[in-house]
C-alpha cells in the first residue's frame, strides 16, 4: 500500500500526517471524524484500513495511534 485505502489515497495522507506532525496524538473513530469534517462510518473505514496495513495502530480503549505511540497506550 502507497498510502492508500480504496481511493482514499488522498485523504489516508492527510490523516497519516496529522498522527506525524503531532506524535502521541491518539482519537477515538469520533472525534476523528469530528476533526477532519468526515461521516463517523467513512472516517472509520479509513482508520481501520490504514491499521489493516500497518499505518496507525488502535489502542485497548479503541484510540488510533501512531504504531510508534502503539505501546504506551495501551
Amino acid at each position: 500500500m502507497t498510502g492508500g485505502v480504496g481511493g482514499n489515497s488522498q485523504l489516508c495522507e492527510r490523516i497519516l500526517g496529522e498522527y506525524r506532525e503531532m506524535p502521541g496524538h491518539r482519537l477515538s473513530a469520533l472525534q476523528a471524524a469530528r476533526l477532519w469534517g468526515l461521516e463517523a462510518g467513512l472516517c472509520e473505514g479509513i482508520l481501520d484500513g490504514l491499521v489493516r496495513a500497518g499505518r496507525l495502530a488502535r489502542s485497548a480503549r479503541g484510540e488510533y495511534c501512531a504504531c510508534a505511540d502503539a505501546e504506551w497506550t495501551r
